[in-house]
């Protein structure tokens, strides 16, 4: 029996309204998921969508605020590989859906780009 290790976990947030707080369509959103989930799965040969809720603290207001998300978890082998994959998935997904700040983690660590 063949045991494979994959040691390193990493999520990316994809949010699912844009930067100025407008719903993203069902194929924006689709187009966004498949295109990180393409990318992951190259390095860790699965991943899992789950929903969820973002909160956090207006820098200007100090107001919490909520958005839905949806997280993308996939473990990896190659961590190298992983870290320059996530940033720059992070990044297109900012540009595209013209965010403030878009969250990924790697091993339990959160990034915010």
């Amino acid at each position: 029996m063949d045991v494979v290790k994959l040691p390193y976990k990493t999520i990316i947030y994809i949010p699912l309204k844009d930067g100025h707080n407008k719903a993203l369509s069902q194929i924006a959103i689709d187009i966004l998921l498949e295109e990180c989930l393409k990318q992951l799965i190259s390095l860790g040969h699965g991943a899992t969508v789950i929903d969820g809720m973002g909160y956090w603290e207006e820098q200007l207001s100090g107001a919490i605020t909520s958005s839905k998300t949806k997280l993308i978890i996939c473990y990896v082998a190659d961590i190298k590989k992983a870290e320059v994959l996530i940033l720059k998935l992070a990044l297109w997904v900012k540009e595209t859906t013209d965010s403030e700040a878009i969250c990924f983690e790697i091993n339990n660590c959160l990034y915010i780009v």
